[in-house]
């Protein structure tokens, strides 16, 4: 949670032209931490922790859509710095598809009864 406190505050202290700089798909350092910004968003999704909602994975699929057009245009000199954001967006396609797979129904599964939680790839630094 910390980390979030001092996005707010990072957010809070610049002004709208240096956030509009920081987004801006032609600065790479923006786009890298972005990058990490929403890959890390993906390890606590929304909702009940024992299950995945629909609004949990609508959550999910609208992250990998973001880090697909974010990982888009990598310059071959900026690929390692995306190392960690790259392969957690193939975790989450890959979990999705099997989410996808198991829901038949539409109905709401237990995490971990079918399908892997996007949470048991936590990287093992964060899982203290």
């Amino acid at each position: 949670m910390a980390w979030m406190k001092s996005s707010i505050i990072f957010s809070c202290n610049i002004s709208h032209a240096e956030f509009l700089n920081f987004i801006n798909p032609l600065n790479p350092v923006g786009q890298v931490l972005l990058s990490h910004l929403v890959a890390v968003q993906t390890l606590v999704p929304p909702g009940n922790s024992k299950r995945l909602d629909r609004k949990a994975r609508g959550f999910l699929r609208g992250s990998v859509r973001w880090l697909d057009l974010l990982h888009a245009n990598i310059k071959p000199n900026m690929k390692s710095y995306y190392e960690w954001p790259i392969k957690r967006t193939e975790e989450l396609r890959g979990w999705l598809k099997l989410q996808r797979a198991d829901l038949g129904t539409g109905t709401d599964i237990p995490l971990g009864i079918r399908a892997m939680s996007p949470l048991d790839t936590i990287p093992r630094f964060l899982a203290g």
